[in-house]
């Protein structure tokens, strides 16, 4: 006050709340007390936003359901399912037991269900085993057998007839012929079942492991009544409605034969089984494999292509795997129904054939539990932006360590006493015996103070 003076407001901010200002030493007045006021205006500022910084830490960790590591038990085992070459066989594919056969495709068709529900991925490979449904999810099994199938391609084809004019099959009775595994009733007699042609009629043939990959023709069952000009259909809904939920190009054709209507195509595909090492059980009594697996040969891998057909049909008069909508092109649904009938019907083909082979051995596999556990998920993001909030508060005391080296009076200092070393009236006292008060004198706007 005795170099530069004071304003009353801030004379008053001293006396009622003990903020002392504090002008600057260095540089022209102006200029130093405006640079230090917003310095100290930056110091309040960046103090301000970690105060209420503590939500963005508390948001950024999740709980969320997990696993323990997995602990392998070695001396412990559970038996699956085990086709070998047995003299059952030949019971169970004679003409005789043709109701067995119907009632493995009605078993076969609910694995779809059981094994799939609502994945739509074209990369997992899975395989419902029943004597798993007493292992958690999340149990890791040593190495299990899963049916293996694979779509490389699929191709429409233009025109039918003429593809048809020199091929074996030349009709829907010829098909009936060679797909006929399960029933009298050709299996191709559901809107929306698909049937792979086999080169040679089923018949009561040895076992023999096989693997496949080959480019066959797909027949697949669209309409009984004239279909809408230029549409296609993956599927349809029961009754007289058709519901379109796939266009192909104009020039690619349905084939009718009668009141009957189909459409056709070449499939490239391989298909036979894959041991699944460390396969994991994604969902109830359901492995998957969660890495590559390599093609093997399996016994029952001819039969199960043949199966497809009557899977298929069973599938879809259960109405329990409408989810055409789900794929986004009809290849994708194509390959999909495809590949999940394969494996349904080996599964089902598996299980019977398994079960009526008594006396022989099944194949052992040893687990590692999983135990469930809550699992943190930490957004490293939230925690940073925390991170750079809290560091303000360094910050701020750099400045205010600045600002203290900059001032020639301390900026936090005890201001009781001011009014008492502070002698505010204009005019003081002549008979005063020792003139030794702060005297206070407005000028030029400013409060100043002189020592008498």
């Amino acid at each position: 006050m005795e170099n530069y003076g004071l304003k009353p407001r801030q004379l008053r901010t001293l006396i009622l709340y003990g903020m002392a200002p504090a002008p600057i030493e260095r540089g022209s007045r102006g200029t130093s007390h405006r640079n230090g006021r917003w310095i100290v205006w930056c110091i309040l500022l960046i103090t301000l936003p970690p105060q209420i910084a503590a939500p963005i830490l508390t948001g950024s960790i999740t709980w969320v359901s997990g696993y323990h590591p997995a602990q392998r038990l070695s001396d412990v085992s559970i038996p699956t399912s085990l086709v070998g070459k047995t003299s059952r066989w030949p019971i169970w594919s004679s003409r005789v037991n043709l109701h067995h056969r119907e009632w493995t495709a009605e078993y076969a068709s609910t694995r779809v269900f059981l094994t799939w529900e609502r994945e739509t991925s074209d990369i997992v490979l899975k395989r419902f085993v029943p004597e798993f449904s007493v292992l958690d999810v999340g149990v890791v099994v040593t190495n299990i057998t899963i049916p293996y199938f694979r779509v490389q391609s699929v191709e429409w084809i233009d025109h039918p007839e003429s593809v048809l004019a020199i091929s074996p099959i030349r009709s829907y009775k010829d098909l009936c012929l060679i797909i006929t595994m399960a029933s009298e009733k050709c299996p191709l007699s559901t809107l929306g079942s698909i049937a792979l042609v086999p080169d040679t009629v089923w018949s009561n043939q040895t076992l023999k492991s096989s693997k496949v990959s080959e480019r066959r023709l797909m027949w697949q069952y669209v309409a009984s009544a004239s279909p809408t000009k230029n549409r296609t259909y993956c599927s349809q809904e029961w009754g007289t409605h058709l519901v379109v939920n796939f266009e192909l190009s104009p020039n690619r054709s349905i084939y009718q034969e009668g009141t009957n209507y189909f459409r056709l195509a070449w499939v490239t595909f391989t298909a036979g089984v894959g041991i699944c090492r460390n396969c994991r059980l994604s969902s109830y009594a359901t492995v998957q494999n969660d890495t590559t697996l390599e093609l093997s040969e399996d016994l029952l891998t001819g039969e199960a292509l043949r199966f497809m057909a009557t899977v298929s049909t069973m599938v879809l008069e259960q109405r329990m795997e409408d989810m055409s909508h789900a794929w986004k092109s009809i290849d994708d649904c194509v390959a999909a129904t495809l590949a999940r009938t394969y494996s349904a019907a080996w599964i089902g083909l598996t299980d019977h054939l398994a079960a009526a082979t008594l006396g022989f051995p099944q194949h052992n596999t040893t687990y590692a539990v999983s135990p469930l556990a809550s699992q943190a998920q930490v957004n490293l993001l939230r925690v940073y932006v925390w991170l750079g909030l809290q560091s303000l508060i360094t910050l701020s005391g750099i400045l205010f360590v600045m600002i203290q080296l900059k001032t020639g009076s301390p900026a936090i200092a005890d201001t009781t006493l001011t009014a008492f070393y502070l002698d505010s009236s204009a005019v003081s006292e002549t008979d005063r015996p020792q003139s030794t008060a702060r005297k206070v004198e407005y000028e030029n706007e400013l409060l100043k103070v002189k020592i008498e």
